[in-house]
């Protein structure tokens, strides 16, 4: 068939934005680059690490170290190069294992070759990089991915992202997709303008609690999404590819 797979990711997707964003704020006293990412990891594992690895959904609720849901949102909304530069933003495990899902959803496991080229296009918003940033931050995924896909970076602001414009991808890695404001442009259109061609890789992390489902919640997912495919096909993942190595 000799595919070429077109994709799109948040640059985010393999750069752990909440450990580090949370680090961030637990360390926003100390002036030392060093000492603050030193102090930022301590406390990491030392307060958050486990519930970290093993949440069902996202709870930024650490009021025992001065954390809540509100100061998250703040400081998410306000993301910026200052907090990249930390270098408190990790890489994920996606960055390794990208291709691998890729190929275990197309279903051509024993037959690789089917697929001619991967490209990938990175959005890096809301991180105002320059031209040397940008082509480090490429050439960083390109070998993360051993060289096998072709990477280029795009800055484009997710909340206008609707049906259409995911419809020009095969696949989709977005951490975030249906958890904040920027599904509202894909989820008013995606009915009308339907894209059951293009995969959606999103972590099995449940919006809210659900104690209605006893069994994996991973399952519960796949069961309830399952409806939507005919429109929009959304895959859940292990949330730790999506999480720091």
């Amino acid at each position: 068939m000799n595919r070429v797979l077109d994709v799109y990711a948040d640059a985010e997707a393999f750069f752990d934005y909440r450990r580090g964003l949370l680090q961030c704020l637990m360390t926003d006293h100390i002036t030392d680059p060093d000492q603050r990412k030193a102090e930022g990891d301590r406390l990491w594992a030392l307060y958050i690490e486990r519930n970290y690895r093993d949440r069902k959904f996202d709870t930024y609720n650490y009021t025992h170290i001065g954390i809540d849901e509100e100061r998250f949102k703040a400081i998410f909304a306000q993301r910026s190069l200052e907090h990249w530069g930390t270098g408190m933003y990790y890489p994920t495990k996606l960055i390794k294992t990208m291709i691998a899902r890729i190929i275990d959803i197309e279903g051509l496991t024993e037959k690789p070759m089917d697929i001619k080229e991967v490209r990938l296009y990175v959005n890096t918003f809301p991180y105002q990089f320059d031209a040397e940033q940008t082509a480090e931050l490429v050439e960083c995924i390109r070998y993360g991915l051993k060289g096998l896909v072709k990477v280029q970076a795009i800055y484009s602001d997710p909340h206008a992202h609707d049906a259409k414009f995911y419809g020009q991808y095969n696949y989709v890695f977005r951490y975030n997709l249906v958890m904040d404001a920027t599904w509202a442009a894909l989820s008013e259109t995606f009915m009308s303008n339907p894209i059951p061609e293009t995969n959606f890789i999103i972590p099995d992390v449940l919006v809210r609690p659900n104690e209605t489902f006893a069994g994996e919640h991973k399952d519960w997912m796949m069961a309830s999404l399952l409806m939507m495919a005919p429109a929009i096909k959304l895959l859940p993942i292990e949330h730790s590819l999506y999480d720091y190595e």
